[in-house]
């Protein structure tokens, strides 16, 4: 299922996707150009604001959990089995990324960006029984961990700038950094339900969303005042 509006939400039109995967993760890198991830590695790309949707060649069958894009050229997708993947011509050619910490004992589920060459990926890797957080700063030719300190999984990250950033992920786990994720402090969000994503306009208005209907909301950075 792909769904669009262009009046604010107020209306929401069924878009034809042409495949029966799942779909969960979906980025524009303007209003006509858009790329969606989902099961079984599916790549699907529009270039006339979803009217049509076509398949790229993602090279690889695993869950394919969230996709993000800073032009209409440079994307990366993330996914099960430690899969990171980039693009440099708007997915015509997808190219795995080898991070040296990721594999088969770890999904990702999560990336955010802050240019061509910065990006973090959250996820959980299986073997310790906790959260990871990876981030490049050469555009993925080598990938560093930050320790976060979340026993669970992370789900979603956002950084606003090369400082400020929020994760969020299982048992209402929600970890913030200051420092561009060389540490990460948790967050109380007062739920213990899966958090699924989170949005930040600014490093004081955030939202994130999660499961049973979870919605919270900070004008703080989510730090008691």
């Amino acid at each position: 299922m792909i769904r669009a509006t262009d009046d604010g939400g107020a209306t929401w039109l069924s878009q034809t996707s042409g495949t029966g995967a799942g779909l969960v993760g979906v980025s524009f890198a303007d209003v006509t150009r858009g790329w969606v991830v989902g099961q079984g590695g599916e790549i699907l790309a529009t270039t006339d604001d979803g009217d049509t949707w076509t398949p790229q060649t993602s090279g690889t069958s695993v869950w394919l959990s969230d996709v993000c894009f800073v032009d209409a050229n440079a994307g990366w997708v993330v996914g099960s089995q430690g899969t990171i993947l980039a693009t440099t011509n708007g997915g015509q050619v997808w190219e795995p990324q080898t991070n040296g910490i990721g594999g088969g004992d770890t999904d990702f589920y999560g990336v955010s960006f802050l240019d061509a060459d910065t990006e973090w990926v959250v996820g959980v890797q299986y073997s310790r029984s906790g959260a990871i957080i990876i981030k490049t700063v050469d555009g993925g030719q080598s990938w560093t961990e930050e320790e976060n300190g979340v026993g669970g999984y992370l789900i979603d990250v956002v950084f606003v700038d090369q400082n400020n950033g929020w994760a969020t992920g299982s048992a209402g786990a929600i970890v913030s950094s200051t420092d561009g994720g060389e540490t990460w402090v948790p967050q109380t969000s007062g739920t213990s339900a899966l958090l699924t994503a989170v949005s930040f306009v600014d490093t004081n208005a955030g939202w994130v969303v999660g499961l049973g209907g979870t919605i919270l909301r900070t004008t703080t950075g989510g730090v008691a005042r």
